[in-house]
Order: C-alpha cells, then sequence, then structure tokens
C-alpha cells in the first residue's frame, strides 16, 4: 500500500534529519567552545540560534507531517471497508461454462438460505475469482446493490 511505503519514508526522514541535527549541534558546540576560549562567540551565538529555530521548525513540519499519513491512513481503511460493505464471497458453486454467475448466486442463496427477497437485480456485479482449476471450483465474488441485503 502506498501509503505505509510514505509512512515508512517519513520515519527514515525523521531519523535522518534527528542524526544530522546531533552531528551539526556536537560540531556547533565544538565550535562555541572554541570561540569562548578566544571571548568571540558573538556572531556563533546567533548561528545557534538560528540552528535551535530551524530545528524546532523542521520537527515539528515533521510531526505534522506523522500526524496527516495516520489521518490517511485511517481514511482510507474507513473507505476500504466502506467499499466492501456490499461485498460478498460465496464458495461451493462449481464452475460452468458461459455461466451467469449473478444467476447461480441467488439460485445458491434462495435455496440455502431462504432468502425470498433476493434476485439478479439485488447484484450490481458478480465474478469468479482465482484461477481456473478442474478439480476445484473458484469463489464468486458478489457485489450487492444494497447492504440491507446482505
Amino acid at each position: 500500500m502506498p501509503i505505509d511505503s510514505l509512512q515508512k519514508s517519513l520515519v527514515d526522514m525523521t531519523i535522518a534529519f534527528a542524526t544530522r541535527f546531533e552531528q551539526f549541534e556536537n560540531y556547533l558546540q565544538n565550535i562555541i567552545n572554541t570561540l569562548a576560549a578566544s571571548n568571540n562567540n558573538s556572531n556563533v551565538n546567533d548561528v545557534a540560534g538560528d540552528f535551535y529555530a530551524f530545528r524546532s521548525f523542521v520537527i515539528a513540519s515533521l510531526s505534522t507531517l506523522h500526524r496527516q499519513v495516520e489521518l490517511l491512513q485511517k481514511i482510507s481503511d474507513q473507505v476500504e471497508m466502506r467499499f466492501r460493505l456490499k461485498m460478498l464471497l460465496v464458495h461451493g458453486i462449481p464452475d460452468h461454462s458461459k455461466e451467469d454467475t449473478s444467476a447461480a448466486v441467488i439460485k445458491k442463496l434462495t435455496q440455502n438460505l431462504k432468502t425470498p427477497k433476493l434476485d439478479v437485480t439485488s447484484i450490481s456485479r458478480s465474478h469468479r475469482v482465482g484461477k481456473n482449476k478442474s478439480d476445484k471450483s473458484r469463489p464468486i465474488l458478489v457485489k450487492f446493490k444494497d447492504v440491507d441485503l446482505i
């Protein structure tokens, strides 16, 4: 899923930023210590302040991006669940050449589940899934028009 890879790259980027910031902070501290010995650290303190402000900005931005990716993940999951709400996978119906899968599903469901309100117009689409094997019948994926029919 693309959101998962986006989340992973965001985590990798956060780790890379943290590592680079730590290296630069150590480097900056060495410079401050060296210049402090010579009493010439006014410009370095300005650079250090700018660095800490920039670091705070980047960390806040990455945190916001993390929250946005998590929100997108939740929304994607909700959309996928809503999409699958009207779907049913039916097993045990033998394969036939040139079959009407909708009619076969309706026949099986009305016989076994005694659902009289189902007819072919209740189905939005249906098709077999998987590879055709002579020894096994493939399941039929059915999408109903109304979730109340399931």
